[in-house]
């Protein structure tokens, strides 16, 4: 059964408090191009990270790669760290230089009505 917004509680829910957990540590970017799209993230949305370079496989991060910034998957790929774009139509990123993670997203924000 659907829920109705009157049996929710009254606790009003602060989205910095629940997307933010290292105030000092996090920043939003403005996602623009579709190399996301079938990992539900879309142009326009904003990506919250937290600024860390510890990531893991199966992170999706904020990457400077070959100098350009990027929100891909971070894999591992032949023994290498690579990134991955979840959109068939672009293949998977073996840095040629430098990969240098930025952040890893902890959520993301979208708009549906301007």
């Amino acid at each position: 059964m659907p829920v109705s917004a009157i049996d929710v509680g009254s606790q009003p829910l602060v989205f910095d408090e629940y997307l933010v957990k290292k105030p000092n540590e996090t920043f939003v970017i403005p996602i623009k191009g579709d190399s996301m799209i079938e990992a539900g993230i879309f142009d326009g949305d904003l990506a919250v990270v937290e600024r860390s370079s510890k990531a893991k496989a199966g992170d999706f991060v904020i990457a400077n790669v070959d100098n350009e910034f990027t929100l891909k998957e971070l894999v591992r790929d032949r023994g290498q760290y690579a990134l991955k774009p979840h959109n068939q139509k672009y293949p998977l990123i073996h840095p040629q230089g430098n990969l240098q993670v930025i952040g890893i997203l902890v959520g993301l924000v979208r708009r549906y009505k301007t």
